[in-house]
């Protein structure tokens, strides 16, 4: 075979014999051994192997050379080899020696350029086609003749378009792998050749919506110089649909409005009106549909079909969907209303629908549930097994925000299609699972529904939430599930922790053969029935991940960070593009000139040169210094195809030096984005500046929280987000004022918060949470007040509050018709009650609301009257009661002794906490100057055995507990000082504290000096209740509200 010449830009050439001997050196024994067993060595060859001197590596070279497996020309039997027997990483090394000793490539390009290159006459040609179906008809007939043409030329580039996707797929996959073995002439030739095809693709699409339009508007000139032509043409009603995409530009959006009103008021059949993602409302006597643009849509006569797609899980209020039906009223022609991607009210008002309405047998359909609107009954209604066979072809996705009533259609649809073996193309369950039962015999979501065994589903995708750990026996159940499909090819995982491995047993020869495959999408792994081994090196997998984005979890374990973190080395050197990559909430630092960012598990996470877009969402406002921001930004601008850097949950500094932006930044023009101002940075003025209403409606999408320890810059900035959202009537998702609220003006007219800064009415804001501080009482009309703040939303849904003791009752006499009106549900969360303010009672929330509260914590403080305390106790009772797990019990200078028989606990209020029989993970006792016996310890510790952890503050507690304690399963640790000094955890065998950091038991002299220290503190009033809520417990206690809001 010729070898090319040396030169500059190509590698050296070493030789075959270079190549054996470097190859020796990396075929270990372990190695040798596989290879010898599978390819069925004689014994000969194992006896070689004990010779002395000789190595196995270089006795394995030979004879595979021998036998003809290694050649000058070709290495790919061994490569396959290395692969059967899971030595990935071996396979690529011994190809990159290969490479790199004998400058060949091993792989050919030319199938992949002919095949790019080869539609490119064919789509010049359906240009030209498009270009003659251009001529102007001078009558409807001559209209409908050029129509007949183009509908034809239609269906050949949408042919073209499909293959020619497929070629470009399977090019950029085949660049993936083999971008390593290419030399840079050969790569730069398949990206050109790829880029080539894709635009002439994408500008065939764009002549085509051009003609599309053309063609309308000359049906609507031909109508208006001739409208007796209509009659005797209706054929012509045949003409493709409109789309008003949420991408296009406004001027785009205007020209579309203008083509349709034109052709609404000549009577021109529309036969398909699509809204794709641009729909943002309607106005209530539905006269026009607004789209997120600002733009109106006017009643068009004339339209036959409407389709709405929303961005995926939009809920659609009743008004809305009341609004649109009578929308679709204004037309004399439409037969249907199709919905999809949002979740629709159960039913609407009898007065909503009118007799013409139901007299023009309008059919409303949800797509997403395969169900109809029956307009006499006011009700959804199961359609016909064709319309359930459409809709499954699409796919189910279970959405975390959409209501049990539209879970319970899908799980009916899902039911019926399954049991008449309908394909079902995929089932997505997004951020609701909750668990499987046994064996698989179901998925159980976070509604409580549960979704049964689907025969005919050929792929799950489950996205767990935030890393969540699965243990190996439910990861089992949830194989099991899978494999109940008789047509199952893939189970997906992810936001989630996978086992490493499980045992072999649990796989049954039927799950064996089908040989389902299993990808965890978080790490690019995958694995199949046949080898539960995880393996890289597949790429499909991989670049599924990538484009799925790669989300670094605080709970989750180092060892799954490394494998993250590996998945993104390996797309990286590949030049895998990455969606975005997501450090949530567990990033630490960033090196110098941002040569690598630390997470907070200690794993470096060195630069991606293939992301788009990267995400860093700290914690709880964290200050981010300007030298620190600069480095961020430096990490961020080594990728090669960085679009975005967003920062998150953090207060950025206002400006940076010159020197500090370098002109390559500049030249790059990345974006970056503080999401919690709705701000950008202008890398010229070296300041930021209000974003595009694009980018703010991203940052009110995921809500605005507003921390006490921020800066009066920086809520300045948040400030004018929220006023320019709700001038703009951009949704905001929800607005927490978290520890800052001072007071509120009177009549609602605006929040005052801590910095003196005032917060005005929102009036597009869907929720918000005023988060005080260690159970502030709010006077009955401070509460009138804000509740007359929260009604100054057109669109508020829920007003809450924490951390404060609200009024007993609620003076419903009080409470103005307008408020009443909004059915604005208020929120105690610290109780887990709420009030729909019709009536003056707090009620309990349901369990789904229930189960959200005590995902968190539930502190009870002393401060806080005895109605209060009742509603908290209710709260925890009813959580036990339903076996829902509490995430901590603080008990803030609240508790007063334990029953030593029962184990319940006495508050200071003198109501009773009973023994809760629920996993608790942590009851936390702060008990200033408190000096607790041996027997409460003992009581606590045994009858509250179900806690994980049980831990006191600030008190005095004795020195050991000899022959008295039974503590389970329970870590007991004293924190004497607060959280954030020297903790101690209780050890069983010796019976004594032991110090956290140090892991030495606690001397008799140690312990005395505790003591003195606690005593000096409460001398000195450092002890108040303040202080001690401040010591790091109440910061995560504060997580509540913002659990409820994600």
């Amino acid at each position: 075979m010729e070898q090319p010449s040396s030169g500059s830009d190509k590698p050296a050439i070493k030789g075959f014999g270079h190549f054996k001997v470097k190859l020796a050196d990396q075929l270990k024994r372990r190695t040798v051994l596989k290879l010898a067993t599978l390819w069925e060595y004689p014994e000969s060859f194992y006896d070689c192997l004990k010779l002395p001197g000789d190595l196995p590596g270089d006795i394995m070279t030979a004879e595979m050379e021998e036998r003809g497996q290694i050649s000058s020309e070709d290495i790919s039997v061994l490569t396959k080899a290395l692969r059967d027997c899971d030595l990935d990483g071996v396979a690529m090394k011994a190809q990159r020696l290969f490479n790199d000793s004998l400058g060949l490539i091993s792989v050919d390009t030319t199938p992949y350029i002919t095949a790019l290159t080869a539609p490119l006459p064919a789509i010049q040609e359906l240009k030209r086609k498009l270009e003659g179906s251009t001529a102007v008809a001078t009558s409807i007939t001559a209209l409908n003749r050029l129509h007949g043409e183009f509908k034809a030329i239609e269906s050949e580039i949408s042919k073209q378009r499909y293959a020619g996707l497929a070629d470009i797929r399977s090019a950029e996959e085949f660049l993936g792998v083999n971008h390593n073995r290419l030399p840079a002439e050969q790569y730069l030739e398949m990206r050109d050749r790829i880029q080539e095809l894709r635009n002439s693709l994408d500008e065939l699409a764009e002549n085509s919506k051009e003609q599309q339009g053309h063609m309308l508007n000359q049906l609507i000139e031909l109508r208006r110089g001739d409208p007796t032509q209509v009659d005797d043409d209706k054929e012509s009603s045949d003409l493709t649909f409109v789309t008003i995409n949420a991408i296009d530009s406004k001027e785009t959006q205007e020209s579309t409005i203008e083509t349709l009103k034109r052709a609404s008021e000549q009577g021109t059949p529309i036969p398909i009106l699509r809204l794709d993602q641009s729909f943002h409302g309607v106005d209530p006597g539905g006269n026009t549909i607004i789209l997120k643009s600002g733009l109106k849509v006017p009643p068009l006569s004339s339209v036959e079909f409407i389709a709405i797609w929303t961005e995926e899980g939009r809920i659609m209020t009743e008004s809305e969907f009341s609004g649109l039906l009578r929308y679709g009223g204004h037309s004399n022609r439409l037969r249907d209303f199709l919905f999809q991607d949002c979740d629709l009210p159960p039913t609407i008002a009898a007065t909503n629908i009118s007799p013409e309405m139901k007299s023009k047998n309008m059919r409303v359909f949800w797509e997403d549930t395969g169900h109809y609107f029956d307009m006499d009954k006011r009700q959804w209604t199961c359609a016909d097994l064709d319309a359930i066979r459409g809709s499954c072809a699409n796919g189910v996705v279970f959405y975390k925000q959409y209501s049990k009533h539209m879970h319970e259609l899908q799980i009916h649809l899902l039911t019926v299609a399954s049991q008449n073996k309908f394909p079902i193309r995929f089932l997505e369950v997004s951020e609701c699972y909750d668990s499987v039962t046994t064996d698989g015999r179901s998925i159980i979501l976070q509604s409580r529904l549960s979704l049964p065994p689907l025969t005919s589903v050929k792929m799950i995708n489950i996205e767990m939430e935030n890393g969540r750990k699965v243990p190996e026996e439910e990861y089992v159940h949830l194989l099991n599930y899978a494999n109940r499909s008789d047509v199952i090819e893939e189970l997906r995982l992810q936001g989630c922790e996978l086992p490493h491995t499980i045992e072999e047993t649990h796989i049954s020869p039927a799950m064996k053969s089908k040989n389902m495959r299993v990808s965890w999408l978080d790490t690019g792994l995958y694995c199949d029935m046949n080898n539960l081994q995880w393996r890289l090196d597949d790429s499909d997998t991989i670049r599924d991940s990538a484009n799925s984005g790669v989300v670094f979890y605080k709970q989750c374990s180092k060892h799954m960070h490394k494998l993250q973190s590996r998945l993104l080395t390996v797309a990286s050197q590949n030049e895998v593009p990455i969606e975005y990559l997501l450090v949530k909430e567990c990033y630490s630092n960033v090196a110098p000139d941002g040569g690598s960012i630390t997470l907070q598990s200690g794993l470096y996470l060195p630069p991606i040169t293939s992301v788009k877009m990267i995400n860093i969402v700290m914690e709880n406002g964290r200050k981010v210094p300007r030298e620190e921001f600069v480095h961020l930004l430096n990490y961020a601008h080594r990728s090669d195809v960085i679009e975005e850097l967003r920062f998150d949950d953090c207060e950025l500094p206002p400006t940076v030096a010159a020197t500090d932006i370098s002109p390559e930044m500049k030249s790059k023009n990345v974006k970056v984005f503080w999401l919690d101002t709705g701000h950008y940075f202008d890398m010229s003025k070296l300041q930021w500046t209000c974003a595009d209403l694009d980018t703010i409606r991203k940052s009110c999408d995921s809500g605005v929280v507003i921390y006490k320890q921020c800066s009066q810059h920086m809520h300045e900035l948040q400030i004018h987000l929220l006023t320019v959202a709700s001038q703009s009537q951009v949704p905001i998702k929800f607005l927490r004022v978290s520890k800052c609220y001072q007071t509120v003006l009177p009549h609602g007219a605006s929040i005052v918060l801590q910095s003196g800064l005032t917060l005005p009415p929102l009036t597009s804001v869907k929720m918000i949470n005023i988060e005080m501080e260690n159970g502030r009482k709010v006077p009955e009309d401070e509460f009138s007040q804000l509740l007359n703040y929260a009604r100054q939303s057109d669109v508020i849904e829920e007003l809450g509050f924490q951390h404060c003791e609200l009024p007993p009752t609620i003076a419903v006499t009080n409470i103005p018709p307008k408020i009443k009106s909004k059915k604005m549900k208020v929120s105690w969360m610290s109780t887990g009650h709420h009030s729909d303010l019709q009536s003056a009672k707090w009620m309990l929330d349901d369990l789904k609301a229930i189960r959200e509260y005590c995902d968190c914590d539930v502190t009870i403080y002393k401060r806080c009257g005895r109605h209060m305390h009742e509603l908290q106790i209710r709260l925890l009772a009813v959580a036990s009661q339903n076996k829902i797990p509490i995430a901590r019990i603080g008990l803030i200078n609240s508790y007063r002794d334990v029953d030593e028989t029962t184990g319940s606990i006495g508050l200071e209020s003198g109501l009773i906490l009973p023994r809760l029989t629920t996993p608790v993970g942590e009851l936390g006792i702060f008990a200033k100057g408190r000096k607790l016996t041996a027997m409460e310890i003992t009581s606590l510790v045994e009858k509250w055995n179900h806690c994980s952890k049980i831990s006191f503050h600030w008190c005095f507690l004795p020195r050991s507990l000899p022959g008295r304690l039974t503590a389970g399963n329970s870590t007991v640790e004293w924190y004497p000082e607060g959280l954030d000094e020297q903790g101690y955890v209780l050890d069983p065998s010796s019976e004594l504290w032991m110090n956290t950091t140090t892991q030495t038991s606690l001397t008799e002299l140690g312990y005395q000096q505790v003591l003195i220290r606690i005593r000096q503190q409460l001398r000195e009033n450092t002890t108040n209740e303040r202080s001690l809520t401040d010591t790091g417990y109440q910061q995560e206690d504060s997580d509540t509200s913002q659990c409820r809001l994600n």
